[in-house]
């Protein structure tokens, strides 16, 4: 299975995509990531959270929901910026044809799942409780991680070979360094 959706991933990017794609990649994307995901999380676990009620007081949530989804979209405009301005964008349909390694992907080779993950602990923080933002946050770990580690690594290493594997020694997965390396 995964090797069937690698092969469609690098079909996909053989074509370079037009503004017309690149827009409608873009926009059924930010949909689905920034409203559908969220939303969808929403509904599996308020029904399991409810009971437990709110240990967290609403200013905690605050503290914690609105930087994080403040930074989020920062960190994600950055990156889809980025990406826009190399000719793609992050969805699979409209990908870039060249590897980037400028900007947020200088400092992670997934800013995308990063920027995703803080902004599902913010929004979910803020909408309902700190415990589903944390729900929202682990789940953006663990289903970004899958993703990038089984699937879009042996698509990225297929396209660009030794200088994807080169910058995939060099930066990290997920998480900037504090420090840059000497």
């Amino acid at each position: 299975m995964r090797q069937r959706i690698v092969a469609i991933l690098l079909r996909l990017a053989r074509h370079k995509p037009g503004p017309l794609r690149k827009a409608l990649s873009l926009a059924v994307g930010a949909a689905m990531f920034l409203c559908g995901i969220p939303l969808g999380l929403l509904m599996i676990l308020e029904p399991l959270i409810k009971p437990l009620g709110n240990p967290w007081p609403r200013g905690l949530e605050v503290l914690v929901g609105a930087p994080s989804l403040i930074g989020s979209i920062l960190l994600l405009s950055w990156a889809v910026r980025t990406q826009w301005r190399h000719g793609g964008t992050p969805a699979p349909t409209a990908p870039t044809q060249r590897l980037i390694t400028t900007g947020p992907y200088a400092h992670t080779r997934n800013p995308i799942q990063l920027g995703a993950m803080f902004y599902y602990l913010g929004l979910m923080t803020l909408i309902s409780s700190l415990t589903a933002g944390l729900g929202g946050f682990l789940f953006g770990l663990i289903a970004g991680s899958f993703w990038h580690r089984r699937v879009e690594e042996q698509e990225l290493t297929a396209r660009f070979g030794p200088d994807y594997e080169r910058y995939r020694r060099e930066v990290p997965f997920l998480f900037p360094r504090l420090r840059r390396r000497p």
